[in-house]
């Protein structure tokens, strides 16, 4: 996306007033991420937020287009912006000859083959029956777990709901720390 030019950054409140929305609901999509820094709203230094509003528009449409897809389509869309962002972080990671000079992390326990039938993701809840048994936690616990980084892959959120892969498992704060002392936390 070519970056853009200064005059589509409006300040917040006027860009809700000519979009007709409300600031509120914007800062609401700005905190729980739903929109980019640097792409559909930044913050100068001297000031209040700003929006991009052609970009916030695009965004608005891509999203109303989406909650018209079936559920396992918008987590089948959801899985690709994943994937697409995961590969994004890998092409800012240092070059190959950097990382043969560093010792390599070792590799994760392959997870035995599934049959195809299953489903890839699954309900937050019903993942945490799998995985802590009759001791499952509530989901308030678990929606917070998701919010702090301790899901991992991270779950994905469809509606009101999250959803996880079957392989996801909890990792603790200690557990965080060791994995961004050797490299391999991606949270």
């Amino acid at each position: 996306m070519p970056k853009p030019s200064e005059e589509h950054w409006v300040p917040l409140e006027v860009a809700a007033k000519v979009m007709k929305k409300s600031a509120h609901k914007i800062r609401q999509q700005m905190w729980n991420g739903s929109i980019q820094r640097h792409v559909h709203f930044r913050k100068p230094r001297d000031g209040d937020f700003e929006i991009n509003i052609p970009a916030y528009l695009n965004w608005c449409g891509e999203e109303k287009r989406r909650r018209g897809l079936p559920l396992i389509e918008r987590l089948n869309l959801a899985e690709l912006d994943q994937e697409r962002y995961a590969d994004l972080i890998k092409s800012l990671q240092p070059s190959a000859e950097q990382e043969a000079t560093a010792p390599a992390p070792a590799s994760p326990p392959l997870a035995p083959t599934e049959s195809k039938e299953l489903p890839r993701m699954i309900p937050l809840e019903v993942w945490a029956e799998i995985t802590f048994g009759e001791y499952a936690p509530s989901l308030a616990t678990l929606r917070r777990w998701v919010k702090q980084g301790h899901i991992s892959p991270r779950p994905q959120k469809v509606g009101l709901k999250y959803f996880a892969r079957r392989e996801a498992e909890f990792i603790d704060t200690t557990e965080i720390r060791v994995r961004r002392m050797v490299g391999r936390y991606r949270g």
